[in-house]
């Protein structure tokens, strides 16, 4: 698999999808303070925004494990986070 890297906007409202079946993968934060992170199985449906299970995230989160889908939702409003996969 081919890194690559990526641009994408998160917000408040529902979890988006950052990473998809993905074994390595690392993203920042642009400094808006705690993000969000929930990590899913493939195919796992989208995360409620209230969901309890998740990982704040300031400043880095690198994962390197099982295929997963990875989740971020920025609880300050809409802002963009910068990765690899």
């Amino acid at each position: 698999m081919a890194i690559r890297s990526f641009a994408t906007e998160i917000n408040d409202t529902t979890y988006t999808k950052v990473g998809d079946n993905v074994t390595s993968f690392s993203v920042m934060e642009n400094y808006v303070g705690s993000i969000l992170v929930v990590v899913t199985d493939p195919g796992d449906s989208a995360p409620s925004a209230s969901e309890a299970n998740r990982i704040p995230l300031d400043g880095n989160f690198p994962y390197n494990g099982d295929a997963a889908d990875i989740w971020m939702l920025c609880p300050s409003g809409t802002t963009t986070v910068y990765g690899l996969v």
